[in-house]
């Protein structure tokens, strides 16, 4: 499974996406934007504008419980949209968030953050995350 993790944000927030193909993401959102579960769709790709952005940081991205990279991200806050390095996203989706399940998405994305270069070490604490996340799909994407 693939899963980008925003870091360099608050230690009590965390944001979550989970690519469902090539231009769905569900994502799990508890930040200063919300605390939502929201599908989103990218509309199309434009180069990111001159304009200050809204906030910046890097994402973290693991594939089948593997750190593969960080990128930087740039964002452009539009409300029900958002401008994320040259795609633009739309949420089409938006779901509220059982805070239990918040509670857990939290301490694996910290454990994430804290230990991102060394995630072999917590082969079992991703293979979890991965299972809650899959259950999570299967309960808000149809």
């Amino acid at each position: 499974m693939d899963i980008f993790i925003d870091d360099n944000i608050s230690r009590d927030q965390f944001y979550i996406s989970v690519p469902l193909n090539e231009i769905e993401f569900l994502s799990f959102d508890w930040t200063i934007k919300g605390h939502r579960i929201i599908l989103q769709r990218v509309l199309k790709e434009e180069p990111v504008p001159a304009a200050r952005p809204t906030m910046e940081w890097d994402t973290i991205y693991i594939s089948k419980g593997k750190f593969i990279g960080k990128e930087h991200t740039i964002w452009y806050d539009m409300g029900q949209r958002d401008w994320v390095n040259g795609k633009i996203y739309e949420t089409v989706q938006e779901w509220s968030f059982n805070k239990a399940t918040a509670k857990e998405l939290l301490r694996y994305s910290l454990l994430i953050r804290d230990h991102t270069a060394e995630l072999g070490k917590y082969v079992q604490e991703m293979e979890e995350f991965e299972k809650l996340l899959d259950k999570l799909k299967q309960k808000y994407v149809k």
